[in-house]
């Protein structure tokens, strides 16, 4: 497998996820806003370690800046 292709599931099992309601055909990031807009004070992620939660909005919004900084060519190291 190229390290630029995303491994693939048996087509057996991505019939009975789609079948089951599992998989629904769609990205995380929409999958996420659609949490976030429905339930935006809903806990989605707890670090029991350093004691924080963060709502589905606060996540949502977290992933945007970080797809941002993506989108605007964030480097590291040098340049």
């Amino acid at each position: 497998m190229s390290p630029h292709s995303a491994p693939t599931w048996p087509s057996e099992f991505a019939e009975r996820y789609r079948a089951a309601g599992w998989w629904r055909g769609e990205t995380f990031g929409s999958m996420l806003r659609e949490r976030a807009e429905a339930h935006p004070d809903r806990i989605a992620v707890v670090d029991p370690v350093a004691g924080t939660r963060w709502s589905y909005a606060e996540l949502d919004r977290r992933a945007d800046r970080l797809a941002a900084g993506f989108d605007s060519g964030a480097r590291t190291g040098p340049t």
